[in-house]
């Protein structure tokens, strides 16, 4: 159940609706890098343990998340020819970038 105040907060973010739109999203928070804390090599792969947090993009995620929650996660990279890239397939032990963020743990 919605305020009055919440409502129009809502309506200010809701994309248009229509008969075929039941349902709609509303992007509330991005991550954003806070720091990289360690770096692990072992030839062309590393660790990287890093911290994030969620930034609120408008009311709905401010009132959601005050945004001072930080969380760690590591995720594996590799050399290629190139330069490093985040690994998308998880390697043995290693967690892709979408793992490592949902298994965030809190920051210290």
């Amino acid at each position: 159940m919605l305020t009055p105040s919440g409502v129009e907060t809502i309506r200010s973010v809701a994309p248009s609706q229509g008969p075929d739109k039941p349902t709609f999203s509303i992007s509330i928070a991005k991550r954003e890098l806070v720091a990289i804390t360690g770096i692990a090599k072992q030839g062309d792969v590393a660790d990287v343990d890093f911290i994030w947090r969620w930034v609120p993009l408008n009311e709905i995620g401010a009132a959601l998340d005050s945004g001072d929650l930080r969380s760690k996660s590591t995720v594996g990279f590799r050399d290629f020819d190139d330069g490093w890239r985040v690994l998308q397939v998880a390697p043995h032990s290693a967690q892709t970038i979408d793992d490592a963020l949902k298994n965030a743990e809190p920051a210290p």
